[in-house]
């Protein structure tokens, strides 16, 4: 019994000696037990201690695995004349199945383990190109982009690696993009800017899951800060591509009503103003609540240039009244996000603390 408590008192200690993270930090610091005068100085010490060694690891580690697989495929380009089908088959199923013995055998959680996944995603994507290449299928590309994200669905639930699973989120928006641009719109089932609105509430119903899988132990490794700006920034860049089109009429074409137009200027501003307020109030955030604002000044600073340069395009005063404007609203856009980032000075989350 003695031994067992002395084993049960050494773990105890070696949980309590264990370095402090982020996201402990922030909780403690908003279920009051860190004083406020401490805040700023805690933050500070934590951004100084970052692990530079593992995050120097991961992003050589991102770059190698990029370069490598940038390799494999510009390798098939080249050479594609030169090689006989069964070449080409064989050396990318060798390829895919060493990867996934691989990660099996690193174990699928374990960080080679999921950059063979990686690894493995990628050349499934080759494989398939190939595929359709060598027997001109004739699919459409919307068609080999579904099939890819249907392919490697397994592998991202498997890992739970997070640059795994934005990767995976790329192609199936890519995939959506390509069914609309080849299926949507020139069947007159959607005009762009439905379009649009659909992309970004997939994009944001992405981060709105990211945002509740955030705190629970189990996805801990979906704790980095970056994905959640990435999809906020992609959300607003979808729904505020409606706004761009509308106001410089970019080849928008469309026999329907412009109601959808008007519901794009709806949920553009639900996004901005709740992006504010929830990263303000409920997850504070100050790169979060300063992408929702730069995106309204963006906005604005169109729109008066739209107004402004319509009569006066070849004349210099407009271009003039034009970047005084500009100036004017992203000043007073600095003003607001340095007046709602007082309130939450020391919750700033820039991705440096994330957990890997």
């Amino acid at each position: 019994m003695m031994i067992g408590s002395e084993r049960s008192g050494a773990q105890d200690s070696a949980e309590l000696d264990r370095p402090l993270n982020r996201a402990e930090l922030e909780h403690f610091c908003r279920s009051g037990l860190i004083r406020e005068a401490c805040r700023d100085k805690a933050f500070a010490s934590f951004r100084d201690s970052i692990d530079w060694l593992l995050w120097l690891r991961l992003w050589t580690g991102t770059i190698g695995a990029i370069f490598l697989l940038a390799g494999v495929m510009f390798f098939f380009a080249h050479n594609w004349k030169g090689l006989s089908p069964l070449t080409r088959f064989g050396v990318l199923e060798v390829g895919l199945v060493l990867t996934v013995i691989g990660a099996v055998c690193f174990n699928v959680r374990a960080t080679v383990g999921q950059w063979l996944l990686v690894a493995a995603s990628v050349l499934t994507g080759v494989l398939i190109a190939v595929y359709g290449q060598v027997y001109q299928t004739g699919a459409d590309a919307f068609e080999v982009f579904a099939l890819w994200s249907a392919l490697m669905l397994a592998w991202v639930v498997m890992a739970k690696f997070a640059p795994l699973w934005v990767f995976w989120l790329v192609i199936v928006e890519t995939a959506m993009m390509l069914f609309a641009g080849q299926v949507l719109v020139p069947d007159r089932i959607a005009d762009w800017s439905q379009v649009f609105i659909g992309m970004g509430l997939v994009t944001f119903g992405f981060l709105a899951l990211w945002e509740w899988l955030h705190p629970k132990e189990r996805f801990s490794t979906f704790r980095q800060n970056w994905i959640r700006f990435l999809l906020l920034a992609a959300g607003l860049f979808w729904l505020s591509a409606i706004l761009w089109r509308w106001m410089f009429d970019l080849g928008y074409q469309s026999d329907r009503p412009e109601w959808s137009r008007w519901a794009g200027l709806l949920f553009w501003l639900v996004a901005v103003i709740g992006g504010i307020c929830f990263f303000t109030r409920l997850r504070p955030s100050v790169l979060g609540m300063s992408l929702c604002v730069l995106d309204a000044a963006v906005i604005f600073s169109l729109m008066v240039a739209r107004v402004v340069l319509e009569d006066t395009w070849d004349e210099p005063g407009g271009w003039l009244i034009g970047a005084v404007f500009a100036i004017g609203i992203f000043g007073g856009a600095t003003l607001v996000i340095l007046r709602l980032a007082k309130g939450s000075a020391g919750d700033e989350e820039t991705g440096q603390g994330e957990e890997t």
